[in-house]
């Protein structure tokens, strides 16, 4: 492509800058307070407030899927479409109402939630993944997720990340619901939410309430499985099936790691079309065809962009490449799915579930209905599907366990099915009906330790910030100073924070340099060294920040600062002029900006 084209590309596929100033977008250190904190605020003031509050809505959905499963009139209410949404909305009030606290906190969870913040700030002036920021083992569309909030004029800050990631799950809820009402009946849908509800509400773990790479990829994998019982019920229509192979054609985008699962459920799909006797064989295989074109739409457009761009070698060895390096690593043992104090008593207690019914589905194998066994089979094969995923990067990182939730979920749903069907058969509310659900719905409350809830601090770890701004920090005061709203700012080392504190880009594509500081951990190491000096020659961002120090050595000392990487160091010395150094921090501005005076 000559170069003359290969710039006109770039000028549509970019554009100019957002005219939007980013004050406006991003607030100031992006600290704006949302009008909702105070109130909010003022009902945990007091733990029990607190509490009664969060408690008490999550032990009405509780028990409002005991009741309706005992009773016939409050059944036929919540089953119609209007109560399905009545009981849907009060889920979403008992995750918000437990779950709200962590939103001010301004410590920060993972860096995942920093990161993501950095890159969608500068994904609305340079938006083609790979070739202006790159997500490393998260896809682009983890990126795009933070976008769209701020376009719709929400401050990106941990506030809206927060937000995000309950709204993803409580999506992944109402699927969930979904699927269990089309497979089986609205008064088992309603019992399948409540586990992982207890669990999303609960947990204080920071690895399972932050904004990470899996409340996306769980959302999209949730409503795949909700669109194909969708289909079944529908004979199987070719815009379902359109569907269903787009959002599978998104996952890989979303989240790498998740592509077994992606796979397991496309099978899942292929295989319920194909086995359908309702339709022939010609306008199955035709459905199969739309399935698979569908898979294709996403991945031509992300991957079609960035070429145009330039960006398919980048692409590749940074995503692909890079990522079977990051597989390389002994795989953890399997039991750590069970080990964690939040994670294991919910696993092991819907696995019990599960494993109950899936004997009366073996034994009664010819005698169980159809849609029952079927769905359990599926529920299977995508749950094994998810612990190889879980298992995939060789790290028994606690937000990976994230993954499980759902299938989890839907296993032990279609083990609860079987059970019922067994104790209470064909009928849908009564007497033994009810007291199957009392005692699944009991034995979850009392496992999780949801009667017992600990004494959450979230509030004082983080309201004082967004009273009284954050902790005095010179780096991030020079870098206001210096560098006006929207302009890049180069950071070595693991720091993404100081682009989220202050109204900076990123002036390279790499939200960190862990590749570029631990050549010898990965092959590619070289490419990424020169692609690093390449964005800082190409792009010239007006601040450079060696966070190197403070990032790779624990110890004290110097070691790791850019001075490591010579071909870096030589276009800092040259270009740059030190402003500002701080712990082992050091800011440093463009020369040929270092006597600017800003307003």
């Amino acid at each position: 492509m000559v170069p003359a084209m290969r710039a006109r590309i770039l000028t549509g596929l970019k554009g100019r800058p957002y005219t939007r100033s980013p004050c406006s977008l991003f607030g100031s250190l992006a600290l704006e307070i949302p009008p909702v904190i105070p109130v909010l605020t003022w009902l945990s003031a007091d733990q029990t407030r607190y509490l009664a509050i969060s408690e008490g809505a999550l032990l009405a959905v509780a028990l409002l899927a005991v009741l309706a499963a005992l009773l016939p009139s409050l059944d036929a209410r919540l089953s119609s479409r209007r109560g399905a949404v009545v009981f849907l909305l009060l889920v979403f009030f008992a995750l918000i109402a437990s779950r709200w606290p962590t939103f001010p906190v301004l410590t920060v969870f993972s860096h995942d939630e920093e990161s993501y913040i950095a890159e969608a700030k500068t994904a609305l002036h340079f938006p083609i993944p790979w070739v202006d920021f790159d997500n490393q083992t998260g896809g682009p569309l983890t990126v795009f997720q933070l976008v769209l909030p701020a376009l719709l004029g929400a401050q990106l800050n941990f506030f809206t990340c927060r937000v995000v990631a309950v709204v993803l799950e409580f999506g992944a809820l109402a699927a969930l619901y979904g699927a269990a009402a089309l497979c089986f009946d609205a008064s088992i849908a309603r019992l399948a939410v409540v586990p992982p509800l207890i669990f999303l509400a609960i947990t204080e773990r920071e690895p399972f309430v932050h904004l990470g790479n899996e409340p996306l990829p769980i959302f999209l994998s949730s409503v795949m499985i909700a669109l194909i019982c969708r289909a079944w019920r529908r004979g199987y229509p070719p815009l379902l099936y359109l569907a269903i192979g787009i959002i599978a054609g998104m996952l890989p985008f979303a989240k790498l790691q998740s592509v077994p699962i992606d796979g397991a459920i496309l099978s899942v799909a292929a295989v319920a079309l194909l086995a359908s006797k309702d339709l022939p064989l010609r306008a199955r295989f035709a459905r199969l065809g739309i399935l698979a074109g569908g898979t294709l739409v996403v991945p031509l457009l992300i991957v079609g962009a960035v070429a145009l761009a330039g960006g398919f070698r980048d692409f590749w060895i940074s995503y692909i490449s890079n990522a079977l390096v990051y597989m390389e690593s002994d795989k953890p043992p399997l039991v750590y799915v069970t080990q964690n104090e939040d994670f294991g008593p919910f696993f092991d207690w819907l696995g019990a579930v599960a494993l109950g019914g899936g004997a009366i589905v073996a034994l009664r194998f010819t005698r169980i209905p159809a849609a029952m066994r079927c769905a359990y089979i599926a529920a299977l094969v995508i749950l094994v599907a998810t612990i190889d995923a879980i298992e995939a990067p060789g790290r028994p990182d606690p937000n990976y366990l994230l993954f499980a939730v759902i299938p989890i979920t839907a296993l032990a749903t279609a083990g609860l099915a079987a059970i019922l069907w067994l104790i209470a058969g064909d009928s849908r509310v009564g007497r033994r009906r009810g007291l199957v659900a009392a005692l699944f719905v009991v034995t979850c409350l009392i496992v999780q330790h949801a009667l017992v809830r600990p004494n959450y601090d979230w509030l004082a770890r983080g309201y004082a910030g967004y009273q009284h701004g954050l902790d005095p920090n010179p780096i991030v005061a020079s870098i206001t100073a210096n560098l006006k709203p929207g302009e890049r700012l180069a950071i070595w080392g693991y720091r993404p924070v100081y682009w989220v504190n202050t109204p900076t880009i990123m002036g390279t594509r790499d939200i960190t340099t862990f590749w570029q500081h631990f050549p010898y951990y990965n092959p590619n190491g070289d490419y990424f060294r020169a692609r690093y000096v390449e964005d800082m020659t190409q792009n010239r961002p007006e601040g450079f920040l060696d966070a190197g120090p403070d990032s790779w050595a624990d110890n004290g000392g110097m070691q790791g600062g850019y001075e490591t990487f010579p071909a870096l160091a030589d276009v800092v010395n040259r270009d740059y002029v030190l402003k500002t150094s701080w712990d082992r921090n050091r800011f440093f501005v463009r020369r040929d900006l270092a006597e600017r005076q800003l307003p």
